[in-house]
């Protein structure tokens, strides 16, 4: 393997960091979808789609069960009176 010596890669105390900031309800998504797209430093990058995924990946399955439940109340809820 020949592994190229790169500045840019963060340290252990960086991604650990990043995943402070990626913690924080409204900015760190801000900074998740940011660093998800940013080509400067593809470890970063890398790290934030790592962490960007599992996000899409719940919010899908969350938003999936809501139309759900809301046909299902739709469908029986409304008709019991």
């Amino acid at each position: 393997m020949n592994a190229k010596n790169n500045d840019n890669t963060p340290s252990s105390w960086g991604f650990f960091g990043y995943d402070i900031l990626y913690a924080i309800p409204i900015i760190g998504t801000i900074f998740l979808i940011k660093h998800s797209f940013d080509n400067t430093n593809p470890a970063r990058r890398n790290f934030a789609r790592s962490k960007f995924i599992p996000f899409l990946i719940w919010g899908i399955v969350i938003t999936g069960l809501l139309i759900f439940g809301l046909t299902i109340y739709a469908i029986n809820g409304w008709a019991i009176e």
